[in-house]
């Protein structure tokens, strides 16, 4: 029965390598290549039985499979926690730049972000030419609609 589980399990193992390998592989170049390797490589996973102990000696792939599922899902995770990190700092700074030009100022924006699970932005630096009645108006707005206290706004 544990021969069993670890079969499907290898073969699961291998199912998800594959679909982590074509997800972050996906250029129109590769694709065909990522396609004829994922592809080999899980017929192997499953005629691994059938060949019996041909290759068994310097390769022990059931302890591999376990590692590349775990380091493929690290690396998937990063990607994405950085892409979400990018689309937030980038619609955070379009949305101060927007409401600074309805008040008619031309300025510059950067912002941080927290390093929570989910970032939200922490600080933020302004740079460029705006009234006071403008630079008052932009950051209560920003106070109030991004979360992010004046003693958090730097402007220069």
């Amino acid at each position: 029965m544990d021969t069993l589980r670890a079969y499907i399990f290898s073969i699961l193992g291998a199912a998800l390598i594959n679909a982590v390998a074509m997800r972050i592989l996906s250029e129109k170049k590769q694709q065909a290549l990522v396609q004829v390797v994922c592809g080999l490589f899980l017929a192997f996973t499953i005629l691994r039985p059938v060949t019996g102990d041909l290759w068994s000696g310097s390769l022990s792939f059931s302890a591999d499979f376990s590692q590349a599922a775990q380091e493929a899902a690290q690396e998937g995770t990063a990607r994405s926690q950085a892409a979400l990190r990018d689309r937030i700092k980038a619609q955070c700074e379009a949305y101060i730049l927007e409401k600074a030009e309805d008040l008619g100022a031309s300025i510059q924006v950067q912002v941080q972000l927290s390093q929570d699970p989910i970032p939200a932005p922490e600080a933020v630096e302004l740079e460029g030419e705006i009234s006071p009645y403008a630079k008052r108006i932009l950051s209560d707005t920003i106070c109030q609609d991004l979360g992010i206290g004046k003693e958090a706004q730097s402007w220069r």
